[in-house]
């Protein structure tokens, strides 16, 4: 092959080339953008799926409190209790006593009078003390979350439920919950890789800190730590101030690893509740790496080929002579 046959084939094959790089380039920036939207798809559909479990895990709660609330002894002795009849005592506590044992995660139940003094409760030490959670404002028209408990690898859930005899008020039911279902749904990974995870925090309204109600994937002692709105770097602060939807501005998580998040916050219960599902950014391009990778093998391939037949076709039929 002569010097101007082998430029003559160069430059035919320059000429194919080029449109065909260019149509590459395109197809990379689809795949990129599909990749993205695949992941942004994901991402909603599971927040959307975990949020839903929580707010039935929420919905179980409220129910198991007001189940108790309503037994009609229940409320008539302690009407009774508190208007001198000394016997009501021990019936209460045989309906208290009959609650525990059903269990469904129930630690403790305090009945309170409206100075929050401890009437009765499961752990008799505690009668007649005023209940821990005395200065705080309970609501008397509903039920509400109180407060969490921090417990060994686990959290527990405060509840208050206002009781009423006749439409005169008694008193309020004290009831503390495992948290353990909770935990239960944010340590689903299904759906999230290697990196991903669920986050769950909680703040009063009132309130410039957080409580988060998550054992996070990759730091054990993260449950029941609380943060500053003001101070801290957490994904999860983003939630609270009502950011909706997908958060991609070099976003980065406890780890300091640039993550991939989707938001939720709604308030039910006396709290504002927060959510956060994310995955590492880099585990998404993972994705989108294996893609490139085909991609340029086979443009390689087909240059190649391209090639070839260029050759082989300048051989037989004398071009560029």
């Amino acid at each position: 092959m002569t010097i101007f046959k082998r430029w003559g084939v160069i430059s035919l094959f320059a000429i194919v080339l080029v449109p065909l790089f260019l149509f590459s380039g395109y197809m990379y920036m689809l795949m990129e953008k599909s990749v993205h939207q695949a992941e942004y798809q994901s991402m909603e559909s599971i927040i959307q799926i975990q949020e839903n479990r929580i707010l039935g895990v929420l919905n179980h709660y409220q129910d198991v409190v007001r189940l108790v609330g309503s037994r009609t002894n229940l409320r008539r002795q302690l009407y009774e209790l508190q208007n001198g009849n000394d016997a009501s005592q021990e019936q209460l506590f045989a309906i208290l006593d009959d609650v525990l044992k059903v269990g469904d995660g129930i630690k403790r139940i305090d009945l309170l009078s409206e100075e929050k003094r401890i009437l009765l409760s499961t752990q008799l030490a505690y009668n007649g003390e005023l209940s821990y959670w005395h200065e705080r404002s309970f609501n008397k028209a509903q039920y509400e979350v109180v407060d969490f408990i921090r417990n060994d690898d686990d959290f527990s859930l405060v509840l208050s439920y206002p009781l009423f005899w006749e439409q005169e008020f008694v008193g309020y039911l004290l009831l503390e919950k495992s948290g353990s279902k909770l935990l239960d749904t944010t340590s689903d990974y299904t759906g999230l890789g290697n990196t991903g995870e669920t986050t769950l925090a909680a703040s009063k309204p009132e309130s410039n800190t957080f409580t988060s109600l998550t054992r996070l994937r990759f730091k054990s002692s993260s449950l029941m730590n609380t943060g500053n709105f003001e101070k801290s770097n957490s994904p999860i602060v983003n939630a609270f101030k009502s950011e909706e939807g997908l958060i991609w501005d070099d976003l980065n998580d406890y780890r300091g690893k640039t993550v991939y998040a989707s938001t939720r916050r709604f308030e039910r219960d006396g709290f504002i509740w927060a959510m956060l599902v994310k995955k590492d950014v880099n585990e998404i391009n993972q994705q989108l790496e294996r893609t490139t990778l085909v991609l340029v093998l086979s443009l390689t391939f087909i240059s190649l080929f391209m090639l070839v037949v260029l050759c082989q076709l300048s051989k037989r039929y004398k071009f560029f002579t």
